[in-house]
Protein backbone atom coordinates (compact mmCIF):
# COMPACT_ATOMS: atom_id res chain seq x y z
CA UNK A 1 0.00 0.00 0.00
CA UNK A 2 0.80 3.50 -0.46
CA UNK A 3 1.77 4.74 3.00
CA UNK A 4 0.91 9.09 1.56
CA UNK A 5 -2.47 10.29 2.21
CA UNK A 6 -4.89 10.36 -1.17
CA UNK A 7 -7.90 12.05 -1.88
CA UNK A 8 -7.75 10.45 -5.77
CA UNK A 9 -10.85 8.05 -4.87
CA UNK A 10 -13.76 11.27 -5.83
CA UNK A 11 -14.44 13.11 -3.12
CA UNK A 12 -13.03 10.41 -0.57
CA UNK A 13 -10.33 11.82 1.50
CA UNK A 14 -7.60 8.48 3.06
CA UNK A 15 -5.31 9.87 5.90
CA UNK A 16 -2.23 7.97 7.46
CA UNK A 17 -2.79 6.74 10.74
CA UNK A 18 0.07 5.38 13.13
CA UNK A 19 -0.21 1.94 11.88
CA UNK A 20 1.16 0.77 8.84
CA UNK A 21 -1.63 0.52 6.31
CA UNK A 22 -3.83 1.90 8.38
CA UNK A 23 -6.06 4.77 6.81
CA UNK A 24 -9.40 6.51 8.47
CA UNK A 25 -11.55 8.01 5.33
CA UNK A 26 -13.92 10.73 5.46
CA UNK A 27 -16.75 8.74 3.82
CA UNK A 28 -17.45 4.87 3.12
CA UNK A 29 -15.58 4.03 -0.27
CA UNK A 30 -16.09 0.84 -2.27
CA UNK A 31 -13.91 -1.89 -3.02
CA UNK A 32 -12.50 -0.81 -6.29
CA UNK A 33 -12.40 2.89 -4.86
CA UNK A 34 -10.38 2.49 -2.20
CA UNK A 35 -8.00 -0.07 -4.01
CA UNK A 36 -7.30 2.40 -7.02
CA UNK A 37 -6.58 5.30 -4.40
CA UNK A 38 -4.47 3.40 -2.06
CA UNK A 39 -2.69 1.27 -4.66
CA UNK A 40 -3.60 -2.23 -3.35
CA UNK A 41 -2.61 -4.62 -5.13
CA UNK A 42 -4.89 -7.36 -2.68
CA UNK A 43 -8.23 -6.14 -2.42
CA UNK A 44 -8.25 -3.90 0.80
CA UNK A 45 -10.88 -4.41 3.54
CA UNK A 46 -13.18 -1.60 4.76
CA UNK A 47 -14.00 -1.08 8.56
CA UNK A 48 -16.96 1.00 9.25
CA UNK A 49 -16.58 2.02 12.80
CA UNK A 50 -18.32 4.61 14.61
CA UNK A 51 -16.44 7.80 15.82
CA UNK A 52 -16.80 6.84 19.66
CA UNK A 53 -15.27 3.35 19.01
CA UNK A 54 -12.31 5.01 16.91
CA UNK A 55 -9.76 5.63 19.44
CA UNK A 56 -10.46 1.98 21.55
CA UNK A 57 -10.63 -0.08 18.00
CA UNK A 58 -6.59 2.16 17.13
CA UNK A 59 -5.39 1.03 20.17
CA UNK A 60 -6.21 -2.47 20.18
CA UNK A 61 -4.62 -2.88 16.67
CA UNK A 62 -1.54 -0.70 18.03
CA UNK A 63 -1.49 -3.28 20.90
CA UNK A 64 -1.64 -6.48 18.50
CA UNK A 65 0.57 -4.96 16.12
CA UNK A 66 3.36 -4.28 18.99
CA UNK A 67 2.22 -8.06 20.70
CA UNK A 68 1.05 -6.29 23.47
CA UNK A 69 -2.15 -7.81 25.15
CA UNK A 70 -5.54 -7.02 23.58
CA UNK A 71 -8.06 -7.44 26.28
CA UNK A 72 -8.56 -5.41 29.58
CA UNK A 73 -5.39 -6.49 32.24
CA UNK A 74 -7.47 -5.65 35.34
CA UNK A 75 -9.65 -8.54 34.40
CA UNK A 76 -8.21 -11.39 32.67
CA UNK A 77 -4.76 -11.07 33.93
CA UNK A 78 -4.56 -14.42 35.81
CA UNK A 79 -0.53 -14.24 36.16
CA UNK A 80 0.48 -13.75 40.04
CA UNK A 81 1.90 -10.14 41.06
CA UNK A 82 5.06 -9.35 40.45
CA UNK A 83 7.83 -10.25 43.00
CA UNK A 84 10.90 -8.54 44.64
CA UNK A 85 12.74 -10.80 42.91
CA UNK A 86 11.08 -9.77 39.30
CA UNK A 87 11.56 -6.05 40.15
CA UNK A 88 15.59 -6.61 41.00
CA UNK A 89 17.56 -3.59 40.28
CA UNK A 90 21.03 -4.68 40.25
CA UNK A 91 24.32 -2.41 39.78
CA UNK A 92 28.32 -2.73 40.01
CA UNK A 93 29.20 -2.12 43.49
CA UNK A 94 32.06 0.55 42.93
CA UNK A 95 31.99 1.60 46.31
CA UNK A 96 32.86 -2.03 47.22
CA UNK A 97 35.54 -1.54 44.22
CA UNK A 98 37.07 1.47 46.37
CA UNK A 99 37.75 -0.72 49.22
CA UNK A 100 39.08 -3.34 47.32
CA UNK A 101 41.55 -1.68 45.68
CA UNK A 102 42.93 0.34 48.44
CA UNK A 103 42.88 -3.13 50.33
CA UNK A 104 44.68 -4.48 47.50
CA UNK A 105 47.60 -1.65 47.18
CA UNK A 106 47.90 -1.61 50.59
CA UNK A 107 49.17 -5.36 50.63
CA UNK A 108 51.29 -5.61 47.77
CA UNK A 109 53.21 -2.13 49.83
CA UNK A 110 53.02 -4.44 52.91
CA UNK A 111 54.63 -6.94 51.48
CA UNK A 112 57.36 -4.76 49.82
CA UNK A 113 58.13 -3.58 52.82
CA UNK A 114 58.77 -7.09 54.60
CA UNK A 115 61.07 -7.96 51.49
CA UNK A 116 63.43 -4.96 52.12
CA UNK A 117 64.32 -6.10 55.47
CA UNK A 118 66.45 -8.34 53.89
CA UNK A 119 69.23 -8.56 51.80
CA UNK A 120 69.01 -9.78 48.67
CA UNK A 121 71.66 -12.80 48.98
CA UNK A 122 69.58 -13.68 51.81
CA UNK A 123 66.50 -14.02 49.55
CA UNK A 124 68.13 -16.04 46.84
CA UNK A 125 69.76 -18.67 49.46
CA UNK A 126 68.59 -22.08 49.53
CA UNK A 127 65.95 -23.17 52.07
CA UNK A 128 67.36 -24.67 55.15
CA UNK A 129 65.20 -28.07 54.99
CA UNK A 130 62.32 -29.57 53.46
CA UNK A 131 60.35 -28.66 56.01
CA UNK A 132 60.84 -24.75 55.09
CA UNK A 133 61.17 -25.93 51.73
CA UNK A 134 57.00 -27.11 51.53
CA UNK A 135 55.98 -23.58 53.29
CA UNK A 136 58.07 -21.78 50.76
CA UNK A 137 56.15 -23.07 48.05
CA UNK A 138 52.86 -23.06 49.88
CA UNK A 139 53.25 -19.79 49.99
CA UNK A 140 54.42 -19.11 46.81
CA UNK A 141 51.47 -20.51 45.52
CA UNK A 142 49.49 -18.65 47.82
CA UNK A 143 50.57 -15.56 46.75
CA UNK A 144 50.16 -16.28 43.24
CA UNK A 145 46.76 -16.57 43.34
CA UNK A 146 46.27 -13.82 45.30
CA UNK A 147 48.84 -11.26 43.34
CA UNK A 148 46.76 -12.76 39.79
CA UNK A 149 43.55 -12.39 40.91
CA UNK A 150 43.73 -8.99 42.84
CA UNK A 151 45.23 -7.60 39.32
CA UNK A 152 42.76 -9.44 37.08
CA UNK A 153 39.77 -8.38 39.40
CA UNK A 154 40.98 -4.35 39.46
CA UNK A 155 41.69 -5.02 35.34
CA UNK A 156 38.22 -6.05 35.22
CA UNK A 157 36.58 -2.67 37.30
CA UNK A 158 38.63 -0.02 35.01
CA UNK A 159 37.01 -1.49 31.86
CA UNK A 160 33.31 -1.78 33.46
CA UNK A 161 33.90 2.05 34.91
CA UNK A 162 35.10 2.55 31.37
CA UNK A 163 31.49 1.85 30.30
CA UNK A 164 32.22 -2.31 29.04
CA UNK A 165 29.20 -3.02 30.86
CA UNK A 166 29.02 -6.36 29.07
CA UNK A 167 32.49 -7.13 29.99
CA UNK A 168 32.12 -10.33 31.89
CA UNK A 169 28.87 -11.55 29.98
CA UNK A 170 28.72 -11.06 26.21
CA UNK A 171 25.53 -12.28 24.35
CA UNK A 172 24.69 -12.15 20.59
CA UNK A 173 21.32 -13.42 19.83
CA UNK A 174 20.83 -15.26 16.56
CA UNK A 175 17.06 -14.58 16.18
CA UNK A 176 15.28 -16.49 13.39
CA UNK A 177 13.32 -14.39 10.98
CA UNK A 178 9.67 -14.12 12.29
CA UNK A 179 6.33 -12.23 11.35
CA UNK A 180 6.42 -10.67 14.65
CA UNK A 181 5.83 -7.11 14.48
CA UNK A 182 9.33 -4.67 14.76
CA UNK A 183 7.73 -2.75 17.97
CA UNK A 184 8.06 -5.94 20.00
CA UNK A 185 10.93 -7.46 18.59
CA UNK A 186 12.84 -4.04 19.80
CA UNK A 187 11.11 -4.27 22.77
CA UNK A 188 12.32 -8.04 22.92
CA UNK A 189 15.72 -7.02 22.35
CA UNK A 190 16.10 -4.43 24.62
CA UNK A 191 14.45 -6.57 27.50
CA UNK A 192 17.78 -9.42 26.56
CA UNK A 193 20.34 -6.37 26.53
CA UNK A 194 18.93 -5.34 30.09
CA UNK A 195 18.87 -8.91 31.65
CA UNK A 196 23.04 -9.30 30.25
CA UNK A 197 23.58 -5.85 32.11
CA UNK A 198 22.31 -7.24 35.59
CA UNK A 199 23.90 -10.62 34.82
CA UNK A 200 27.01 -8.77 34.16
CA UNK A 201 26.32 -6.38 37.54
CA UNK A 202 26.04 -10.02 39.20
CA UNK A 203 28.78 -11.34 37.88
CA UNK A 204 31.22 -8.56 38.46
CA UNK A 205 29.82 -8.09 42.34
CA UNK A 206 30.72 -11.60 43.38
CA UNK A 207 34.15 -11.32 41.70
CA UNK A 208 35.08 -8.25 43.91
CA UNK A 209 33.28 -9.81 46.89
CA UNK A 210 35.26 -13.02 46.13
CA UNK A 211 38.66 -10.85 45.65
CA UNK A 212 38.01 -8.86 48.59
CA UNK A 213 37.45 -12.44 50.72
CA UNK A 214 41.25 -13.91 49.26
CA UNK A 215 42.85 -10.90 50.53
CA UNK A 216 41.51 -10.35 54.17
CA UNK A 217 42.27 -14.23 54.43
CA UNK A 218 45.50 -13.49 53.51
CA UNK A 219 46.08 -10.61 55.66
CA UNK A 220 45.13 -12.45 58.64
CA UNK A 221 47.39 -14.95 58.27
CA UNK A 222 50.54 -13.22 57.61
CA UNK A 223 51.36 -12.87 61.16
CA UNK A 224 52.06 -16.77 60.99
CA UNK A 225 54.08 -16.73 58.17
CA UNK A 226 58.21 -17.25 58.48
CA UNK A 227 59.11 -13.35 57.62
CA UNK A 228 61.68 -14.82 55.98
CA UNK A 229 60.20 -17.40 53.73
CA UNK A 230 57.06 -14.80 53.28
CA UNK A 231 59.95 -12.74 51.26
CA UNK A 232 61.31 -14.98 49.36
CA UNK A 233 57.78 -16.41 48.14
CA UNK A 234 57.35 -12.31 47.60
CA UNK A 235 60.55 -11.80 45.65
CA UNK A 236 59.85 -14.89 43.27
CA UNK A 237 55.78 -14.24 42.35
CA UNK A 238 56.67 -10.53 41.56
CA UNK A 239 59.91 -11.54 39.52
CA UNK A 240 57.77 -14.33 37.55
CA UNK A 241 54.74 -11.74 36.95
CA UNK A 242 56.22 -8.34 35.75
CA UNK A 243 53.88 -8.38 33.16
CA UNK A 244 50.52 -8.91 35.63
CA UNK A 245 49.07 -5.25 34.76
CA UNK A 246 48.07 -6.39 31.64
CA UNK A 247 46.80 -9.35 32.39
CA UNK A 248 42.53 -9.96 31.82
CA UNK A 249 40.16 -12.62 33.07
Amino acid sequence: MNDNSTDSAGAIHFENTELDNVFTADNVPNIIEAQIALEDDKEPIIIVICKGMRDKFMSFLTNLERGFPTTNTETTNTNPPPTARDRETVNFDFEAVDKLTEMFENTVTNLNAIQYTFKEEELTQDCEDNTKLREFRLIRKTLTDLYVFGNKTINMTKNVRNGTNDYLIRNTYDIIPNRLSQHFMQDLQENLKTNTITANCKMFNKTVESCTFVIQDFIHRIPEINRKILAKSWRTVERNNRDIGRTKF
